[in-house]
């Protein structure tokens, strides 16, 4: 009897449901853009803070619907380099018509923000100063990695490529360096790429895994106050890099791109060279000894050519490099001389070669109604300008899937496998060390008939190993695999609310080897490698992060909250083992099994870091005119000891956007925006901080540092201020003043003997940063046949002083800790350039002004070019100063230890022009700073053996020349000293690309229209430098040194692999 009651009741809810389901409202319409009509493939139609939404198909139509719930809503429709536009619609059942005609926005003010804000936010209503670098711009000369992509594009930005060697990645710092001592870690930014984060203190996760034309857009963070939200990681700020989707290609449509450049790595200059010597020589050019008996070249025993008087005295310890090589000096005595070529052997050019560079890259996207998804595939070889070196060989696969189960879930993955292998050289001594001291007399490449290798001394007289010898003998193979994942599902049970759970996991697989083949010797003949020797690193680095977030959209009137909140898990692990084996049982075999078990040592490491935070923020827009974000995260992590484990973090930002006020004034300024935020962050310590530790050497053990369970994080605090203005829609100006102070900075403090420990990692001391940063972007002429756009960033720290040091001050190579000092104070010993730095007692008439700027002691009447004509040179005064060799300069207290300079520079400046006419684009990059020091110690080692340029005195007048005894001196057995204190100003054509593109339309008659682009061209990194300093490259540092943590501070010049200029030519198909 209930059964009827039963099927007419289901029945009824049944044709409820249809019913419901069938009031729906269908939006529709066409996107154009409003220059030339054109249809807009891919913009993006919304309702406004719903899931609900559709995108352009390739002729600009778009279609979607929604419930017809008879609501007054918003309709959004967004394309990328044009303004948004907003309309209003009623939500009625059946069809609703709205086309758009969207302005092009060619200063790109409407481009979203991501990074550090509750929620994504147009960059014109942003109250965070945020660097933006889009797709385009990167795709014209794509980066070797996601970090060379940044030079000169954003304020703020600083970026030093320290080494050359292919695969090295650039040092970044952000607005200056928040941590004094930053050893084990580092001064970079924290990475975010998909969701992935990525530790730059992890040398297993460097960013040259990710291929720079993989990339779709990356937005800098830069500082405490954007970067708040991501706690004790964020203090150098956030770069966050997203690679090409499938979401922004009209719908239904599928894109595959091909683009391969070819090209050659070249060394644009080397050091400049002594081509001559100071050996005695009979009239054939023959070495000889001071009995004036012939010394073959390839032997020992040349006798020195000692300055003489006219009464034939020799003057002892003064000899002038200003004699001609006349004959080869390797190969065995006694065989036939072999006569030189003028100014001899060029060692540089023997040992830097030209050498090829290429790459391929293939994309495939398509956008289906509920689906898209991106596959790249990446091939890349750059061999650098080594002799006898491969370089690096990258290969990558990247996938990324968008799919949307219904308009209230959709799912997010990204995958990218990375593949590397490295050819490699030892970075500091080793070949690019021994170059320095060549003769020009010696062939590098000549065989050593007794070995079957090349000679290990290449000059009788040497005492370092031919650098060639280095490369070709001792492999250093580094291999890589990468693996990074993130996904994200999202979840939205009503309009104005989601929660999102989100993974990522990030994993790298690391084999280092070196491998000494038997009969491998040093200089003398024998060495630890003679016998073989195989080193091998292998290690992997994991991190795994888990998110939690809900977020909720409502608005009520002109007010529109966005509030936020989520859970954060993070886990990171380090695992390797070091061994070093000697004494090979079997030549050829690369296998620890085939050294000796007595001569053969194991090491080992774990480490292992979790943490957990919880975050917290609100966004207030009201009338698109006043803008409030507020932030709030409290996290822990292992790092710490448990009773200090957990630190807060937060942030407030606002935005005034005063040319939207009826009152405002000024029209020709469509954007006038007036922002200020304040945030803070913090840095973690070193792994080990926490710990006691230990030191094993020989089977015996001896403490290391004593643990500190009380370390709290560095703590930043840091206020921005500035205004963002646009004229005209066709100028754009942004300036911004920030303030930093990081406290509770983390160094390593020395303890007293009773302790039982040397060290402590303590918190000890405050830094102070200020700085100011602009950006200047024009569309100067913006045409449908010709178009113009220049930008200019301007970025200067103004201000990066240890204001609070509760250790005494302490050196780590050329630079000085010291309360008071900036960052990166370089101090030393200073040669006297003014009679002022003289002492007092000293007679300044006798002094004289060399062309080195140098004074020097000449004595009364004489000047100093008249240490050979009046046989001055090796004279004494009496107080001791030595004829015409320069001076070093005492304080009031005696001391020689006084400030030489600084490496943070005065300013950076980065422009930019980009010209269109019809298929035809030019685009250049020039980027450089002016001031700031770099200490030249790869100079000053090759004044140890007289083989820098500057010795060379063949070609100078009588008066200047000066002899080995004053480069000597300068040398200072490698001191530091103000003669290798160089001015680090340069500027750089740091990118060129010149490209002729056919469009569809040209190409429509072949292959049935299936071509939409072809373009063909040339490009150009690090072309020309132009600079004052004597070294390889201005842009030069050391990451890993000095406790500095960046080569932007460590402005240090040490036998790095130079970096070298790129010229490709490039071909790109689309279909």
């Amino acid at each position: 009897m209930r059964r009827p009651f039963f099927y007419q009741s289901m029945m009824v809810v049944l044709l409820t449901v249809a019913g419901l389901s069938a009031q729906e409202a269908v939006i529709t319409g066409t996107v154009t853009g409003a220059n030339n009509g054109d249809p807009l493939p891919g913009a993006n139609v919304t309702i406004t803070n719903t899931n609900y939404g559709g995108a352009t198909d390739i002729n600009g139509n778009y279609s979607f619907s929604a419930p017809a719930s008879g609501e007054t809503v918003k309709l959004s429709v967004r394309f990328i380099g044009y303004y948004s536009q907003t309309t209003n619609i009623t939500l009625n059942s059946g069809n609703i018509t709205k086309d758009f005609v969207l302005n092009e926005d060619v200063l790109e003010m409407d481009a979203v923000v991501v990074t550090g804000l509750v929620d994504a936010t147009p960059r014109v209503k942003s109250p965070l100063s945020t660097g933006q670098v889009s797709g385009e711009a990167l795709e014209r000369v794509p980066a070797t990695s996601p970090a060379s992509a940044l030079y000169g594009k954003v304020a703020g930005v600083k970026v030093v490529q320290g080494g050359g060697q292919p695969g090295d990645s650039p040092s970044i710092l952000l607005r200056g360096p928040t941590s004094i001592n930053a050893s084990g870690r580092s001064q970079d930014p924290l990475y975010i790429v998909d969701g992935v984060v990525i530790d730059p203190s992890v040398s297993g996760s460097p960013l040259s895994d990710i291929p720079g034309d993989d990339i779709e857009s990356i937005e800098v963070v830069k500082g405490a106050a954007g970067a708040s939200m991501y706690g004790a990681r964020a203090a150098n700020g956030v770069i966050q890099i997203k690679t090409k989707r499938g979401n922004s290609l009209a719908q239904n449509q599928t894109k595959i791109r091909f683009r391969s450049e070819f090209g050659t790595n070249d060394l644009p200059k080397t050091l400049a060279v002594n081509k001559s010597h100071a050996y005695l020589q009979n009239s054939s050019g023959d070495f000889i000894d001071a009995d004036g008996n012939i010394i073959d070249p390839r032997a020992v025993g040349r006798a020195s050519d000692v300055f003489k008087k006219s009464d034939g005295t020799p003057v002892s310890g003064i000899e002038f490099y200003d004699n001609a090589y006349k004959y080869v000096s390797t190969g065995e005595v006694g065989d036939p001389k072999e006569n030189l070529a003028s100014g001899g052997f060029n060692q540089m050019r023997r040992f830097f070669n030209e050498n090829d560079q290429n790459s391929q890259t293939v994309t495939i996207s398509r956008n289906m109604e509920n689906t898209n998804f991106s596959i790249g595939i990446g091939n890349m070889n750059q061999s650098g300008v080594m002799s006898e070196i491969s370089g690096l060989s990258r290969q990558n696969v990247r996938l990324n899937v968008d799919h949307q189960f219904r308009n209230s879930l959709d799912l997010s993955f990204t995958s990218l496998v990375s593949q590397t292998e490295r050819d490699m050289i030892a970075s500091t001594f080793g070949g690019l060390y021994s170059i320095t001291f060549m003769a020009p007399d010696a062939d590098l490449t000549k065989i050593d008939p007794s070995t079957g290798n090349l000679y290990i001394r290449p000059d009788p007289n040497s005492v370092e190993e031919n650098p060639l010898y280095f490369l070709r003998y001792n492999d250093r193979d580094d291999f890589r695999r990468r693996v990074m994942s993130s996904m994200s599902l999202r979840w939205s049970p009503i309009e104005w609310a989601s929660i999102t759970g989100s993974l990522s996991y990030d994993r790298s697989n690391q084999n280092y080897n070196s491998h000494y083949p038997i009969g491998f010797i040093d200089i003398n003949g024998a060495g630890t490698n003679v016998d073989g020797r195989y080193i091998k690193t292998t290690s992997f680095d994991q991190g795994i992060n888990g998110d939690l977030r809900f977020m909720a959209v409502r608005s009520f009137g002109d007010l529109t909250a966005k509030v936020t909140a989520s859970s954060l898990y993070e886990q990171a692990k380090y695992d390797g083992f070091d061994a070093d084996g000697r004494d090979f049982a079997v030549g050829g075999v690369r296998n620890l099994s085939n050294t000796a078990a007595d001569d053969r040592y194991l090491s080992s490491w774990q480490q292992e870091v979790t943490g957990i935070s919880n975050m917290a923020g609100v966004m207030l827009d009201y009338g698109d005119k006043y803008i409030a974000d507020f932030f709030f995260r409290k996290e822990g992590s292992s790092l710490f000891g448990p009773d200090d484990r957990w630190h807060n973090y937060s942030r407030f930002a606002v935005a005034y956007r005063i040319s939207e006020e009826p009152f405002w004034f000024l029209p020709m300024f469509n954007e006038f925006k007036l922002r200020l935020t304040s945030g803070t962050a913090g840095s973690r310590p070193r792994f080990t901080a926490r710990f006691e530790t230990w030191d094993i050497s020989g089977g015996v053990a001896s403490k290391g540092n004593l643990g500190n369970k009380s370390l709290i994080p560095e703590f930043q605090t840091e206020t921005e201020m500035g205004f963002d203005a646009t004229l005209l829609d066709r100028f754009s100006l942004s300036a911004t003043y920030v303030s930093a102070t990081t406290e509770n900075q983390i160094l390593y403090v020395p303890l007293a003997g009773y302790y039982g420990y040397g060290n402590q990692w303590q918190n000890a001391g405050t830094l102070d940063n200020e700085s100011i940063e602009a950006e200047f972007n024009a569309a100067l002429v913006n045409s449908s046949n010709f178009s113009w756009d220049v930008g200019v960033t301007y970025y200067s720290q103004s201000k990066s002083v240890i204001t609070k040091l509760d250790i005494p001050a302490y050196r780590r190579g050329p630079f000085y800790i010291k309360e008071g000092e900036p960052m990166g104070s370089m101090w030393g010993a200073k040669w006297v350039t003014d009679v002022s730095g003289l002492p007092s007692e000293a007679t300044a008439s006798e002094f004289d002004t060399n062309d080195d700027g140098y004074v020097v002691w000449v004595g009364s009447g004489n000047s100093w070019k008249d240490g050979i004509s009046k046989e001055l040179w090796g004279t004494t005064s009496a107080d001791g100063y030595k004829w015409g060799i320069p001076i070093k300069e005492l304080d009031d207290e005696g001391s020689n230890f006084v400030k030489l300079g600084e490496t943070l520079p005065d300013f950076d400046l980065g422009i930019s022009n980009t010209l269109r006419f019809g298929g035809l684009e030019i685009y250049a990059l020039i980027d450089g700073q002016v001031g700031g020091n770099i200490y030249a110690n790869t100079n000053q080692w090759g004044l140890r053996e007289l083989k820098l340029g500057i010795v060379d005195q063949a070609d100078k007048a009588e008066g200047e020349k000066k002899p080995g005894l004053y480069y000597a001196t300068l040398y200072d057995v490698n001191a530091t000293n103000s003669h290798f204190v160089e001015d680090g100003t340069f500027f750089k054509l740091r990118e060129l690309s010149v490209t002729y593109s056919l469009n569809r339309n040209q190409l429509s008659n072949i292959l049935g229209g299936a071509i939409s682009k072809v373009s063909v061209g040339v490009v150009g990194r690090n072309l020309i430098t132009w600079t004052d300093y004597t070294g390889y490259d201005p842009e030069v540092g050391r990451a890993g040194d000095f406790d500095l943590g960046s080569a932007v501070i460590a402005r240090y010049d040490g036998f790095g692999y130079p970096n070298f200029r790129t010229i490709s030519g490039v071909f790109e198909i689309e279909f």
